[in-house]
């Protein structure tokens, strides 16, 4: 964040807290995902991500995604993949 005026880190980071809300829990361990600026790529970037509960157990996948806004961010962690159809015998 450092490439960022004090203005421009204030307005991401309320952009982070409005959208905090809107991110699904984790698919794999269902703890709520971390919501934070990113540099890599960029200085204005976003990354949605999860550890897990670090108090009481880690995520085994620590998945993750980033994106150009907070919004945009939220958007990819919450998108799933359709579960596969089984095949009747």
């Amino acid at each position: 964040m450092s490439d960022r005026t004090p203005s421009q880190k204030k307005a991401l980071l309320r952009s982070i807290k409005k959208v905090r809300s809107k991110a699904k829990p984790c698919p794999f361990c269902g703890s709520s995902p971390d919501i934070s600026p990113w540099h890599g790529g960029g200085p204005y970037k976003t990354a949605v991500s999860c550890e897990g509960d670090v108090a009481t157990s880690w995520c085994p996948t620590f998945p993750s995604c980033t994106a150009e806004s907070p919004e945009s961010a939220v958007e990819r962690w919450n998108a799933r993949a359709a579960p596969e159809e089984s095949e009747e015998e």
